[in-house]
């Protein structure tokens, strides 16, 4: 019996923790600031740890698959970014790029921050901004939770056949 599955979520929510060390490191070491979109991206990679605690506890393949369904959002997420930084479609009006009042974020300074447009690439790779980057590794580690869930939804329908 192939039992790779079940190290599967443990893996996915390790490589999600370096994605958001690395937005981490961006904004804080590379002073790049985030903008909402980048934020929202940040979510399901933070959000993961909970199908790893349920799967700990109880492995079921139902936590198999929200960990694949909240990566396949994140994905839509990257996705959506990377084509407003294409100007493919418009972004969230929220997104524009404007000031902020301290009292706004939960950073404590007394001037207005500036906060990032949503539809400007501040960095790329290969051509490929971080969203970009976000969506590709986020379906990835969607494809990863779902193989898993896959493996064990199918050794549960062979040993519930015997």
């Amino acid at each position: 019996m192939n039992t790779i599955h079940r190290y599967i979520p443990a893996l996915a929510v390790t490589i999600s923790l370096l994605v958001l060390l690395t937005a981490l490191g961006f904004q804080y070491l590379g002073d790049i600031r985030p903008c909402k979109l980048c934020l929202w991206q940040r979510w399901p990679h933070a959000l993961v740890i909970i199908p790893l605690i349920g799967w700990i506890a109880r492995p079921a393949s139902f936590w198999l698959l929200v960990g694949g369904l909240l990566m396949l959002i994140g994905s839509l997420l990257g996705g959506y970014h990377w084509g407003v930084e294409n100007q493919w479609w418009m972004g969230l009006a929220s997104c524009s790029g404007s000031q902020l009042n301290a009292g706004e974020l939960v950073i404590d300074f007394l001037s207005p921050v500036s906060v990032p447009r949503c539809d400007e690439v501040v960095w790329s790779f290969l051509g490929l901004s971080m969203a970009g980057w976000n969506m590709i590794i986020s379906l990835a580690l969607a494809f990863l939770w779902l193989y898993a869930f896959s493996q064990k939804y199918s050794t549960n329908c062979k040993i519930s056949d015997q």
